[in-house]
This record gives C-alpha cells, structure tokens and sequence, in this order.
C-alpha cells in the first residue's frame, strides 16, 4: 500500500504525507460558555427557596379576608403571606432560574466527561509535571557542575585554587 494513502477513509486525519493544502480544515469551535457569562444570581437558588418558605410560614391574614386565588392572567405578589395553594404560581420565577442555570452550566467546557476521565487526565498532568521537574532540576544540577568546573578552571589559569 503505497504510503500517502489513508488505510482507514472514514478517518479524519489525514496521512501526514498529504500536502497541507489537501487537508480538510477544522470546523470553527462552538462557542462556549464561561463561568463569567453565568449570572451567580441563577446559581444561588437557596435565599430565593427561603423567602417562599418565609412567605407561606407568615401568620395567615385575619380571617375575614380571603386570599385572591391566582389565576393565569394575576401577578403573584412577591411580598406578605403566601397560601400554599398559590406556592406553585409563586415558584416559577424560580423553577425557570434553575432550568436557565442548568442550560447554561451544560454549555460549560468538559461538562459532558465524567469525573473518571477528568480523575485521569489530573493524574496524567500531575505526572507530566513531576517529569518536568525532575528534567529541570536536572538541569540546575548540569549547570552548577558546569558552573563550578568554569570556576575551577579559571581558578587554575590565574594561579588561584
């Protein structure tokens, strides 16, 4: 089989033989999310659980008035007591927050690897730059032997030891 040619035609790398020109290019990247698009208002959906659950706990109005049942077409007042049977209507604010927040954190990158690869490619970083320091302090070492057999000779050229 001659060399410049792919074994394999529904691999997408091309052989390295193949002139740059014949190469397909890259798709562009998708764009992606950063943790600073992402509104930390979305994220921090406990004080908004706790004013519902203050709401609903508040002492009920006297009981000669009667709650305004709430219907498709009312607001949902945000303030005083809340019936429980206006919780639903008054959680959604909050229900629509998670699923934003949920859509944006699934656009985060490597969201969709699982902690067993990112476990491994830590590890594999980690071992990365323990061979990257051992070569360094190779290196120190190489150089302050050098250094020092500089020193030696040049001591002995000017007589001194």
């Amino acid at each position: 089989m001659p060399a410049d040619t792919n074994p394999n035609p529904t691999n997408a790398l091309p052989s390295p033989s193949t002139p740059l020109t014949a190469r397909t290019p890259l798709p562009p990247p998708a764009p992606t999310v950063t943790l600073d698009d992402i509104n930390p208002y979305l994220l921090d959906v406990v004080p908004q659980v706790e004013r519902l659950i203050n709401r609903v706990l508040l002492p009920a109005p006297p009981p000669g008035s009667t709650p305004t049942p709430i219907t498709n077409n009312t607001v949902v007042p945000t303030t005083g007591h809340l019936d429980t049977a206006n919780l639903e209507a008054a959680a959604n604010p909050l229900r629509v927050n998670i699923q934003k927040s949920q859509e944006m954190l699934k656009q985060l990158p490597d969201m969709d690897r699982s902690v067993e690869d990112q476990q491994a490619e830590i590890k594999w970083l980690e071992e990365r730059i323990g061979k990257m320091v051992g070569m360094l302090g190779g290196l120190r070492d190489s150089a302050d032997a050098g250094a020092r057999e500089h020193r030696e000779r040049d001591g002995q050229g000017n007589g001194q030891v």
